[in-house]
């Protein structure tokens, strides 16, 4: 899927903490993004057939109640049921603010700078907001979910571990990606670069049709024979671009992803680099989109099983 510059259909930063000072006003905006053709109960699937219920802290009834009016159903539910937000003590207000800085830094943002921005309670609450927005992310991969097409670069980066002798690799962990030129990008954690983990994550995201381009390493020259063409460059022989054949674009990527781990998250678990992962695939798909329509584009996919700490804690 190629991306394209649009016009932003959301506000920048300054626009957003003066548009929505409060739950009611962010509240508002998500109902609009999510529920374009009115309230959709996630109970039984009936669009535009709700009542909205008034808000009375007397009777403990929260601000934003819909009661489907379907009479097989008559459930309530609001606009967070299903999503990331759903029974989240965090206000909604700070819920887009922290959402448009994940999705406009082009290196991320720690979660304690979130929780010190933001004015959090603590660091804990921080970081599961920042883990809930990415499983978010994962889930909309931002890049219509298709195949990959055209000239597809693939290339290994590798994460984490200090060593600088001949075993550094050993205590790092690849990331395979692969990224369409001037389209979008897909990482998967694979933990080492061979043609055994290669071979099925090339098969499953890049379309036969598609042209691969990789460095001279052995893990692609296997694989590659199943796509239409495979252009390889060797970098130990000092050759990086001959005509299309380069991986330009996936090692900038690449360069990103490096300069957030070491300068804004400085250390990433193994457990949970697929979802970091994630949220840098998000972004570079829509590198050349501005940052409102990457934010509005993010709230468009909140739908899902929301994430849950003692679940994000058991299995990443």
């Amino acid at each position: 899927m190629k991306t394209t510059t649009r016009r932003s259909e959301a506000p920048n930063l300054m626009e957003l903490a003066r548009k929505f000072p409060d739950d009611a006003s962010a509240r508002a905006y998500l109902e609009s993004i999510r529920w374009p053709n009115g309230p959709v109960c996630p109970h039984c699937g009936t669009v535009n057939h709700a009542g909205k219920i008034a808000e009375n802290p007397a009777k403990k009834i929260r601000a934003g109640l819909w009661q489907c009016l379907n009479r097989d159903c008559y459930k309530t539910f609001t606009v967070t049921i299903g999503t990331v937000f759903e029974a989240s003590k965090v206000g909604l207000s700070n819920w887009l603010i922290a959402w448009y800085l994940m999705c406009a830094s082009k290196k991320g943002i720690a979660a304690l700078e979130l929780q010190r921005l933001l004015g959090i309670g603590s660091y804990r609450t921080a970081w599961f907001m920042c883990m809930r927005i990415r499983e978010s992310l994962k889930r909309s991969g931002g890049d219509g979910g298709g195949m990959l097409v055209g000239d597809v670069e693939a290339d290994a980066t590798f994460i984490g571990g200090k060593s600088r002798n001949a075993d550094r690799y050993k205590s790092k962990t690849a990331v395979l990606s692969m990224v369409e030129r001037d389209g979008a990008v897909r990482s998967v954690v694979v933990g080492s670069e061979t043609r055994a983990t290669v071979t099925p994550v090339l098969a499953a995201h890049v379309s036969p049709t598609a042209t691969l381009l990789t460095d001279g390493a052995h893990a692609y020259k296997t694989p590659g024979a199943s796509f239409a063409a495979h252009l390889s460059v060797n970098h130990g022989k000092g050759i990086y671009v001959k005509g299309r054949a380069h991986t330009g674009t996936a090692d900038a990527f690449h360069g990103l992803i490096k300069r957030a781990v070491f300068g804004t998250w400085h250390q990433v678990s193994p457990k949970y680099l697929h979802r970091y992962m994630a949220e840098m695939d998000f972004r570079f798909t829509r590198r050349n989109t501005k940052d409102g329509s990457i934010l509005r584009h993010g709230l468009e996919n909140l739908g899902g099983k929301r994430l849950k700490f003692n679940d994000l804690k058991a299995v990443g």
